[in-house]
């Protein structure tokens, strides 16, 4: 933690003040255009803070700022903060979900996937396509939870630092190194030359159960865990051609789990076959 430093923050009482309209109306896809991401909510500006996060702006109702307001001071942020009223920040912004916390920071630089994956012992999740914010946030904090060394995203895949990402991977999005495939890149062209063995997670019946298939793994290969869809799963030639199929043994009548499940279940087995 850095040596605490005076804030001083600077009110807000109209919502047309020019000092706040990087906040106005506020949308991730322009957002990303300029080439920046948005954190909403206390707890998840207090998780980046305390991982090193830096920020631009920070916007917050009175109330916030009151419950924060040491926290900035111990963690020396040189963003310009602003304060205002609820019915101002809700203005200014367009939506009440914001939790009286807005904050703007600088998007990090997009890596290769062979610049986060290490090449022995590894665990990756790799989402083809899917693209439900909530879902995406949450393979993260899963990889956080159970030691994932990074989420590997297809060119179609939800961007991890759209704001309800960032707020369902409660800041996780962050820490967990990511890196994206390129339109025409085969997963299994990308990441077996780097070491990894690519096993297509599929309800498909005639699948053996994901234990079967760890337990004849090598504990010091690495492994990638690949999931898909919310509604159709992996594409067929993502599963056809992956290195093996697993399932994860379920109830006859429930036909799949929710993505982020299925990727928090096929972590967690993982872990018990190498274990952190």
């Amino acid at each position: 933690m850095n040596t605490p430093t005076e804030i001083q923050p600077l009110s807000v009482v109209e919502p047309t003040d020019p000092r706040v309209a990087a906040f106005v109306r506020l949308r991730d896809v322009e957002t990303r255009v300029t080439g920046m991401f948005i954190v909403e909510s206390e707890f998840t500006l207090r998780r980046l803070l305390e991982n090193g996060q830096q920020f631009e702006e920070i916007l917050l109702t009175e109330s916030r700022y009151a419950r924060l307001e040491i926290a900035l001071q111990n963690f020396a942020v040189s963003a310009r903060i602003f304060v205002a009223p609820d019915a101002v920040v809700n203005e200014i912004v367009g939506f009440p979900l914001h939790r009286g916390v807005l904050a703007l920071a600088r998007r990090p630089m997009e890596v290769a996937p062979h610049e986060i994956l290490p090449s022995s012992r590894g665990v990756a999740v790799v989402l083809e396509n899917v693209v439900d914010p909530s879902n995406v946030g949450s393979v993260f904090r899963h990889a956080a939870g159970f030691g994932a060394n990074a989420v590997v995203l297809t060119h179609q895949a939800g961007d991890p630092l759209f704001r309800k990402s960032v707020r369902a991977s409660m800041g996780w999005a962050l820490a967990v190194p990511h890196t994206r495939l390129g339109p025409q890149e085969s997963i299994r062209e990308a990441l077996n030359p780097l070491g990894y063995l690519c096993v297509a997670l599929t309800p498909d019946r005639s699948a053996r159960p994901l234990d079967q298939v760890l337990s004849t793994i090598s504990p010091k290969r690495s492994i990638a865990l690949l999931v898909g869809t919310e509604t159709s799963g992996l594409r067929h030639d993502t599963i056809a051609e992956a290195d093996c199929r697993a399932r994860i043994p379920m109830s006859d009548h429930v036909d799949s789990f929710n993505v982020a499940t299925a990727a928090a279940i096929a972590l967690y087995e993982v872990r018990r076959f190498r274990p952190l």
